[in-house]
């Protein structure tokens, strides 16, 4: 079932596109998503941005922003944005909190797979995933 008073956007793209929500205003937006993973694996999860964050996996914390720092969006990680975590089999829900302070929000969502012999370093694009449904379509 559809979470009440959840507004539903799509995006195309890893930019989130947050700003309007904000109103250029100091304030906390919720985002929650879901991936659907053929299989338990290793991911990299980043939601890189310039203000705050904070990331939640299947209603457990995983990770926030260690320090502040310019939007660097890629796969491997900006050492303060990004996570190596585990899906499970099915749908996980990502929750995600960001935050706006006296700036604008540039923010997006990065998921990717670590490169398991250098999995600090490197990530690669993330397969055996589908972004498109939601756990309350009927396919």
């Amino acid at each position: 079932m559809k979470p009440s008073g959840w507004k539903e956007i799509w995006r195309t793209e890893y930019d989130l596109k947050v700003e309007q929500f904000f109103e250029k205003k100091k304030g906390i937006l919720y985002l929650l998503t879901f991936i659907d993973s053929e299989v338990e694996q290793n991911v990299i999860l980043g939601i890189p941005n310039n203000n705050r964050m904070m990331l939640w996996l299947n209603g457990e914390k995983i990770h926030k922003t260690e320090c502040v720092i310019s939007l660097r969006p890629n796969e491997s990680g900006d050492g303060s944005n990004y996570v190596i975590t585990k899906l499970k089999k099915g749908f996980n829900q990502i929750l995600i909190k960001l935050e706006r302070g006296d700036s604008e929000v540039l923010a997006h969502f990065v998921p990717s797979k670590p490169d398991e012999n250098h999995p600090i370093a490197h990530g690669h694009a993330l397969l055996n995933v589908s972004f498109t449904l939601f756990p309350w379509e009927d396919v």
